[in-house]
């Protein structure tokens, strides 16, 4: 039962992260979108999916780097920070994430998930892809390049950020 209601009280700071990053994000004349589980959810459970814990959310390249530059230079949240490899190498991931300040983690009694405190939203970009057979092969084989880069520059850390919460405090 502990763990259930704990499992709710992150999903409730979650959507309190995602008002925060949708004011935030409107009052910087951009926009993001529920991805992954977070969409079904929404769709299948008028919320979250119970197991879940973690959202995930995806904006328009065009709008991606501003809004990392944006989140890192203002203190957008008094609870939630954005967290992302090109301000913060220990992240030790390529897309930013939205992370439960520490200090708000410890007074909640959440447990940390990462080697940064608990990581609680993914933000990934949304990019077009090539309507030519041959430049969306070219475009797809660029990607798993990346992604495999970076598999390969986080293989030997032991503490990154996991996609689960861990019993760690």
């Amino acid at each position: 039962m502990e763990e259930e209601s704990q499992l709710r009280r992150l999903q409730m700071l979650e959507l309190e992260a995602l008002i925060e990053l949708r004011a935030f994000c409107q009052m910087h004349g951009m926009d993001f979108f529920l991805r992954g589980g977070s969409v079904m959810g929404a769709v299948k459970y008028s919320g979250f999916v119970p197991w879940d814990d973690d959202a995930d959310i995806a904006i328009f390249r065009k709008d991606y780097d501003r809004f990392i530059e944006l989140t890192a230079a203002n203190e957008w949240s008094e609870k939630f920070e954005v967290v992302s490899y090109k301000y913060n190498p220990e992240i030790h991931c390529y897309f930013p994430r939205v992370l439960l300040k520490e200090g708000i983690r410890k007074k909640e009694g959440l447990p940390k998930n990462n080697h940064l405190g608990l990581s609680m939203i993914d933000i990934l970009p949304i990019d077009g892809s090539p309507n030519s057979f041959m430049l969306k092969t070219f475009y797809y084989t660029r990607i798993y390049v990346y992604r495999a880069l970076a598999g390969v520059w986080t293989m030997g850390i032991e503490d990154t950020v996991s996609m689960h919460c861990e019993s760690r405090q």
